[in-house]
Order: C-alpha cells, then sequence, then structure tokens
C-alpha cells in the first residue's frame, strides 16, 4: 500500500442522503453555519431509518419543505472525501430526486442556501459536486 493511501481498517465512512433538486438549470444546495462548501439538502441517516425517512427528515428540517414520497426516484450513489472530517473519512450520499410541497427556506443550521451551476462546483463538498457533474453530463445545468 503507498503511504498516499489510507489504510482501509482506519477510513470512516459517513452514510448520509442528498436531495437533488434542479431549477431552470440550477442545483438547490445549502451551506450550513461556520462551513465553507455547499451541500445538497439532506444529512445523516439515525439509527433504524430508511433512505426516505431520513431524507424527508432532513430536508423538512433544513428546508421546511414536505418531500413527495411517490414521486421519490434514486438519481445516484457517490462516494467522495468526506469534506471538513479528515484526509481518512468518505461519505457515500445516496441521492434522490422527488417532488415536494412548500416554499424553500433555510431553516435549522442552515445559514445560505444557493442556486449553484456547472461552473460554480469549487463551492461545494466533494459529493455535491460530483453530482454537478453528472447533472452537467446529463444536460441539465446552465455553465
Amino acid at each position: 500500500m503507498s503511504s498516499s493511501q489510507p489504510n482501509p481498517s482506519t477510513v470512516k465512512i459517513i452514510d448520509a442522503l442528498g436531495w437533488v433538486y434542479v431549477q431552470e438549470g440550477q442545483l438547490l444546495c445549502a451551506r450550513s453555519q461556520n462551513k465553507d462548501a455547499f451541500y445538497l439538502p439532506g444529512g445523516k441517516r439515525e439509527p433504524g431509518e430508511s433512505d426516505w425517512e431520513a431524507i424527508a427528515r432532513e430536508v423538512r428540517e433544513e428546508m421546511s419543505l414536505t418531500l413527495e414520497s411517490e414521486t421519490l426516484r434514486l438519481f445516484s450513489v457517490i462516494e467522495a472525501p468526506a469534506h471538513g472530517h479528515g484526509p481518512t473519512a468518505r461519505v457515500v450520499l445516496r441521492c434522490y430526486e422527488c417532488g415536494f410541497h412548500g416554499e424553500i427556506q433555510p431553516a435549522a443550521e442552515i445559514e445560505e442556501i444557493a442556486w449553484l451551476g456547472y461552473g460554480e462546483r469549487d463551492r461545494c463538498a466533494p459529493a455535491t459536486a460530483l453530482v454537478l457533474e453528472q447533472l452537467h453530463h446529463q444536460e441539465r445545468l446552465s455553465c
């Protein structure tokens, strides 16, 4: 094993879910208080929660929205370095798309929301930047 690769036994995996919502060629992203990067709305699963329960709870807490379970569909599963968690931490981010009810507004720990295009992926955590890449390849984003 090379010295630049972390020992697999010391890698920390963070299980998270993200909501992918694109409007007018831009992806909805959120930045939490005291964070320097944008993420997808969503977060970590509580013990025993299903994907649906976790993403619905997190988006309700962060954006004051009610997601529509009947429209839920898996967009992608991404593994990337976990921003702000040290060199051996990785996030496995299960990304979903679905409709919602309510008005998008920051709540809880969310300090800022932003609508980002492909050219703004450097403002995002690595996993969110990969979502922007995928949306770009699907020609769903503005530049």
